[in-house]
């Protein structure tokens, strides 16, 4: 059973979620470095689901009445470039590997005008810039990758890595004939394993792990994401202590 306490205004502390959400904010600290192998953020994803998908996260920082925000670009022009008609393939990136960083790759359905190039230059200049504070459920519904028309965000493809590429569950199958919702997120699937079996590199490491790498890194390394890791283990301390 979960060990809660009230602190304050009645706000209700589960200490056992605190002590698992700091252990793995620790190890994703300690390991979701420019070393890491596939293999190790494919063991990861594990971490990702419970804090994203499962919000325990969310539920740690609100117990210390705490907000997460990760840097990013202006979202608006962010959604502007993925919504391009010229845009047929767009991957977000963010991830350091090794001595490389990369902040988004994308390919065009045409070769462009050197006019085009320039406008399209001037426009989009700004998405280089990292200015921008983007709240952490914005930050997951965010597009990670797009294929044609299809987009998938963050959330999706921490969920393909965790559910069905072996990070809690391994399931190859692919059921796009299933019920509209589950078709739609089966259809994503089976772009990324295309992505995947293709063996495409971006900075040195297979395209749709970079993604993963990327989502790792800018949340785990955000100043809000570290202001809650120190704030849970002072909150711990001083309980062990009271």
């Amino acid at each position: 059973m979960p060990v809660s306490k009230t602190l304050g205004d009645q706000v209700e502390i589960d200490t056992e979620l605190l002590t698992i959400v700091s252990e793995n904010l620790d190890f994703l600290t300690d390991h979701w470095n420019t070393d890491i192998d596939d293999p190790s953020l494919r063991r990861g994803t594990a971490i990702l689901r419970s804090f994203l998908i499962d919000k325990q996260l969310a539920a740690a920082a609100g117990m210390l009445g705490h907000q997460i925000f990760i840097m990013g670009p202006d979202p608006q022009l962010l959604k502007e470039y993925v919504n391009d008609p010229v845009m047929t393939f767009y991957q977000a990136c963010g991830g350091k590997f090794k001595n490389a960083e990369l902040r988004s790759f994308s390919g065009t359905n045409r070769s462009l005008s050197p006019e085009e190039i320039k406008d399209h230059y001037d426009k989009y200049l700004g998405l280089h810039e990292w200015s921008h504070r983007v709240r952490l459920a914005a930050f997951m519904r965010q597009t990670s990758f797009k294929f044609g028309s299809i987009k998938i965000n963050r959330e999706e493809v921490i969920k393909y890595f965790a559910n069905k590429r072996g990070g809690v569950h391994y399931d190859p199958s692919r059921n796009i004939k299933a019920d509209q919702k589950k078709a739609e997120l089966e259809t994503k699937f089976t772009l990324l394993d295309r992505l995947y079996e293709s063996r495409v590199l971006v900075a040195g490491k297979s395209a749709v792990y970079y993604e993963l790498l990327g989502i790792g890194q800018q949340i785990v390394n955000s100043g809000d994401t570290q202001s809650l890791r120190g704030k849970i283990k002072s909150l711990l301390a001083d309980l062990s202590r009271a």
